[in-house]
């Protein structure tokens, strides 16, 4: 049977700002999971000395990282480029142009120009 230790680390993104709630889980092992807190720190027991492991973040790629026998880790994640075409914003979901269906309008400035009327007397 194979040595395991306990496994600590940060995520943090490409200017050292920490990612809380990014996802850790032990590659092969799904059931080996977590979450890191507020502090962008993660914890996880028992872990093979050779696994690798996957992080994830919404907005950033994933990443692989092999433990080589590493029991703390600093793991940085590069933002996801992605091309946004058309996005409706229905105020109950976000949809891509090419799903949204019905009638929808537009509000700009300009609209809402006429329509602010602040009174601070």
């Amino acid at each position: 049977m194979e040595p395991t230790h306990s496994v600590r680390g940060t995520v943090s993104d490409e200017n050292n700002n920490l990612l809380p709630g990014a996802m850790v889980v032990v590659k092969g092992n799904t059931r080996k999971n977590t979450t890191t807190d507020i502090n962008g720190a993660f914890v996880l027991e028992d872990v093979p000395a050779n696994a690798t492991l996957t992080i994830s973040f919404m907005g950033y790629q994933s990443l692989d990282y092999p433990l080589e026998g590493r029991t703390a880790v600093r793991v940085s994640l590069t933002p996801e480029v992605m091309k946004l075409d058309d996005v409706i914003i229905t105020g109950y979901q976000t949809l891509n142009r090419e799903r949204a269906t019905g009638s929808f309008g537009t509000i700009t400035g300009k609209n809402m120009e006429s329509k602010l009327q602040p009174n601070l007397s």
